[in-house]
């Protein structure tokens, strides 16, 4: 329905407010008789499980990737690339060394930052941005409670 449509659109963590809407559900059915306790507890375990999940993933995306690690690839990277004519000045001809070095360069330079993209899609997010998602994700599911 585009009323339910239009609230979910309004919400700052979909995931969390999907899961807490699927809670109510599953205990006002329970609480009408329609679901057995066995049930119920079987659900409220998987939403239990799927939230976790669900946070897990927040803090994946959230985190940022440890800048030595990033430092090392690039350094790794420059000494590879410096050391490349030498080794290919005794067999190839100097304008063939200088085209290969800098077609390999332009390459592996290419492909690290990708990788660089691929590790962090997202912003590197400080953490007080973090504890404010936080923080609002437990203040909506309290104000939904109580709805």
């Amino acid at each position: 329905p585009a009323a339910e449509a239009e609230w979910l659109a309004s919400r700052r963590n979909v995931p969390v407010e999907l899961i807490g809407c699927m809670r109510r559900t599953v205990y006002a059915e329970y609480e009408r008789g329609r679901v057995p306790a066995h049930v119920h507890y079987k659900l409220e375990d998987d939403l239990r499980q799927l939230d976790l999940v669900v946070g897990g993933c927040e803090r994946l995306f959230a985190s940022p990737i440890p800048p030595t690690m990033s430092r090392h690839v690039v350094r790794s990277l420059a000494l590879w690339l410096l050391t490349l004519p030498v080794v290919l000045v005794g067999q190839l001809s100097p304008p063939l060394v200088l085209f290969y070095v800098a077609a390999t360069s332009y390459i592996y330079v290419g492909i690290e930052e990708l990788g660089v993209q691929v590790e962090q899609p997202f912003d590197i997010l400080p953490m007080f941005q973090m504890a404010h998602v936080i923080a609002s994700s437990a203040e909506d599911a309290l104000v939904a409670q109580a709805e």
